[in-house]
């Protein structure tokens, strides 16, 4: 048989031997619309008369992508994903995004939808879409619901560029929410004396880049990218200019776009004198044996810590910055302060980062009444409990209350 199947999909693999005794394989996709055991067995024999006749069947799929109008999916993404990445898009997408966004495209939406055209694509389209990726027909492994719902965004992000250029009438409504995750606040981040038992227990390597994490909330690649000439001692402030990014090997700008300052705490401050006073190098964290240290390393280091500090709890280097907006929620800062520090554009975002323990809140309760209320209303003497009745009891006359 010439039907095979590579990658998740059906495909036409037959070594041909043309009338000039060329001999050649020819291999292509099954169209999408005939991706099943008995359609793909009629185009197969569609090909094979083709082939006997002469007829490269090639040549006719070329013509079908070819025709003008509305283009397919396959053909539109390099114009879309070029303008993702130019100045033209209000928010140019960085280096890491672009990476992403083309290995997304790639192995879950071109192999199922690559052949549609744009006006194509409606509502029963993307969830057929997210049946095949969720049941693993796609690429062989099930794929959890956050990494579906990503890939509906990028299909919706695709088809709404289509529709500002006006090559579709309208884009269909998909759904791309993403669960919530199911976990304890208190397992989100790190309290004050579980912080100070990982910065004691931690290796005097990291235990500096803990304690900035910490107490900056600087991302990963914020921390990876901190030189030496972006810490002003005399603030006691951070200048995070940059940002580094491990699967792009890419050096740009903090993510958003915007450079920030941080003031320091004293702890933070002390550290920073000790790793920076007499240092040659230029990066105030580098690597031990690359320039940078690397994600894996950090969340070694972070497990190993951990357990000789006896935390119980999944420790990675986000949950450093989870952490410090807590703390600064805690302390009482300014949701509109908190954002400028740690680069949040808005209180949405920043409530996904700041969590709070019922009883860490406990103390606001104190300011619910007013403390010369709260100490006249314990002044007056209680008359008892009076269940059902005005006054006295029935012996003293008193009478049942009407409710």
């Amino acid at each position: 048989m010439a039907v095979t199947t590579h990658r998740g999909q059906l495909v036409i693999d037959v070594r041909h031997t043309w009338p000039d005794g060329r001999r050649e394989r020819i291999r292509f996709r099954v169209p999408v619309d005939r991706q099943s055991p008995r359609k793909a067995a009629a185009y197969e024999r569609t090909v094979l008369a083709q082939l006997a006749q002469g007829i490269d069947p090639r040549e006719d799929e070329e013509e079908k992508s070819a025709t003008p109008g509305v283009p397919r999916l396959r053909d539109f993404w390099p114009d879309f994903i070029a303008y993702q990445a130019s100045n033209a898009n209000k928010r140019m997408n960085r280096p890491r995004t672009i990476f992403e966004a083309e290995g997304m495209f790639r192995r879950w939406l071109e192999p199922v939808l690559g052949g549609h055209r744009l006006d194509e694509i409606d509502a029963r389209e993307a969830d057929r879409l997210a049946a095949a990726l969720e049941s693993g027909k796609v690429t062989g492994r099930r794929l959890g619901t956050s990494s579906v719902a990503n890939a509906l965004g990028l299909l919706r992000r695709i088809l709404s560029v289509a529709r500002r250029w006006n090559l579709i009438e309208r884009v269909p409504e998909i759904d791309v929410s993403k669960p919530k995750p199911d976990k304890l606040e208190e397992e989100q981040f790190l309290t004050h004396d579980e912080a100070t038992a990982l910065f004691a227990a931690a290796n005097a390597r990291w235990r500096g880049v803990f304690i900035i994490g910490c107490r900056t909330g600087l991302r990963l690649g914020e921390l990876r990218a901190l030189r030496n000439c972006d810490v002003d001692l005399d603030g006691p402030r951070l200048h995070v200019r940059k940002s580094w990014d491990e699967r792009t090997r890419v050096l740009g700008p903090p993510k958003g776009g915007k450079s920030r300052e941080v003031p320091l705490t004293p702890d933070a401050a002390e550290v920073l004198r000790g790793l920076t006073r007499g240092r040659a190098q230029d990066l105030v964290f580098p690597g031990q044996r690359t320039i940078r240290f690397s994600r894996t390393s950090m969340d070694r280091a972070l497990k190993i810590a951990g357990d000789k500090a006896g935390i119980n709890k999944h420790l990675h280097a986000h949950l450093l910055r989870h952490t410090y907006a807590s703390h600064c929620v805690m302390a009482g800062i300014p949701s509109r302060i908190l954002m400028m520090w740690g680069g949040w554009e808005s209180e949405a975002m920043l409530a996904r980062y700041a969590h709070l323990r019922p009883r860490d809140v406990e103390h606001w309760a104190a300011r619910i009444v007013p403390s010369q209320l709260a100490a006249a209303a314990t002044r007056n003497e209680s008359t008892g409990p009076n269940f059902g009745y005005r006054l006295g009891t029935h012996a003293d006359g008193g009478s049942k209350t009407v409710s």
